[in-house]
């Protein structure tokens, strides 16, 4: 049995939205690999130096937030749109798939940011 119905209207939109969700889910998953250890000693002993070692850090994990944050409403945006599109057709995949490129090259881009 093939996607498009007997009237010939496209094809329905479960494969996009599928699609569209394992990017979303890889691009979250890439941002928390983009966070790393701080350099420390190994004769840390003292738990002050160590709370200034992950408060230096502050501004990785608020990037990290706010890039989490970002996609998340991105993919809620594209959530809600699947709501009201029921069809499509190639154009539209491909338009897809050229804005879930631009998902993943924000995550390449964040390595920038800090």
């Amino acid at each position: 049995m093939t996607e498009s119905d007997a009237s010939g209207l496209g094809m329905t939109t479960h494969r996009i939205e599928n699609l569209a969700d394992g990017i979303f889910s890889i691009a979250m998953t890439l941002l928390v690999l983009s966070l790393a250890l701080p350099e420390a000693r190994t004769d840390l002993t003292l738990t002050v130096e160590l709370q200034d070692l992950l408060f230096g850090q502050t501004h990785k994990f608020f990037n990290y937030a706010l890039s989490f944050i970002l996609l998340a409403i991105f993919w809620i945006i594209q959530h809600d749109q699947f709501h009201f599109i029921k069809r499509t057709d190639r154009i539209h995949l491909w338009l897809n798939k050229f804005i879930g490129r631009s998902y993943t090259i924000y995550i390449y881009n964040k390595k920038w940011w800090g």
